[in-house]
């Protein structure tokens, strides 16, 4: 009752149940330590089931094309190539949106967005404590050419701003807003220019193509900072596709 008001998207089920469980996780821990004689959440109720929980990959580009001409819609307009940079970044790195937005172009080799001097590497930032597990994103072909058409992009209209994507307001004094991927797509979706996408998709889709290249799911597990070894890619992504 406290928490459904208070959600800013879904109907809060879902919200209610991670509420629920991360306060299991405090009594397992209280009991282990001895602070209480039980837990009381062992038996708590499931307010949303898992056929109704929305993965990332119900909402990635189907086809490399289909993401190119997402990107396409965005940068129709000047203040939104920014976002069109940033979807196709998500999509190649597999990193969430509040991790790739603190990419920098001036910062030293332990900041997010640093490229290593033989140009293999990227260093990045991972939230959840993921970054112990890789610090770092490969550069392959396509990332090159993306890096190459973004330091063009960014020397012609934000040469000063320290950011990688830069907000269009004070030159590019602060990032592109968290939000503001989403709340293009979405108003892209409304529209009808494109399907459902998010910019948490992306991440989906960059499984997917590494799937396509013949990296076995621990592999992609390492590239994007899991630390299961690739248990919950099934789960979370889907399973392999069989071409």
């Amino acid at each position: 009752d406290w928490r459904k008001p208070r959600i800013q998207q879904g109907t809060g089920e879902r919200t209610v149940d991670r509420d629920l469980n991360s306060l299991n996780n405090a009594f397992r821990y209280a009991k282990r330590r001895g602070l209480v004689r039980y837990n009381p959440l062992t038996d708590r109720p499931k307010y949303q089931t898992s056929k109704m929980v929305k993965h990332c990959r119900d909402s990635t580009p189907g086809s490399a094309e289909e993401l190119h001409a997402c990107a396409g819609k965005l940068m129709e307009h000047r203040h939104s190539v920014v976002l069109g940079f940033q979807q196709l970044f998500e999509a190649m790195t597999g990193l969430r949106t509040c991790e790739i937005l603190k990419w920098r172009t001036d910062g030293c080799p332990n900041d997010p967005g640093y490229l290593t001097p033989e140009g293999k590497s990227l260093r990045v930032w991972r939230c959840k404590g993921q970054g112990s597990a890789n610090p770092f994103v490969k550069v392959h072909d396509g990332l090159v050419a993306l890096l190459e058409a973004h330091r063009q992009w960014k020397q012609a209209y934000y040469p000063n701003s320290p950011w990688f994507f830069p907000g269009h307001s004070k030159g590019g004094a602060k990032p592109v807003d968290k939000g503001a991927l989403a709340h293009a797509l979405r108003r892209l979706h409304e529209i009808r220019k494109i399907k459902k996408l998010t910019g948490h998709g992306c991440r989906a889709f960059c499984v997917t193509v590494r799937r396509s290249h013949g990296m076995t799911d621990a592999q992609i597990a390492f590239e994007i900072g899991h630390t299961s070894s690739g248990a919950t890619l099934a789960a979370v992504y889907g399973g392999i596709p069989p071409d």
